[in-house]
């Protein structure tokens, strides 16, 4: 079950299932969980077996994702463009 931003965007407070989140994600499960201990990600507890985590809590995690890695991929960029030394003909 893939669902795209579109569906999600029409309310920031929608709350999402441990699965919608992780497909929303492209990643597991277990890599949501992980986020989840770490404290990178916020939930929602409904019950002590209803955990959920909203739209705008997941869009926070993207943001700053990427705007973390945003310098390294910059300064790669930056490398790839330099020229090549040219070999000395002697």
């Amino acid at each position: 079950m893939e669902q795209n931003f579109e569906q999600f965007s029409q309310s920031d407070s929608h709350l999402l299932t441990i699965k919608e989140a992780a497909d929303f994600l492209r990643i597991s499960r277990r890599s949501l969980f992980y986020l989840i201990s770490n404290g990178r990600l916020q939930t929602v507890k409904l019950s002590p077996r209803m955990t959920r985590i909203s739209l705008k809590e997941l869009q926070r995690l993207t943001e700053s994702t990427f705007v973390a890695y945003c310098p390294t991929a910059q300064k790669k960029t930056q490398l790839l463009q330099k020229p090549l030394p040219t070999p000395d003909k002697g």
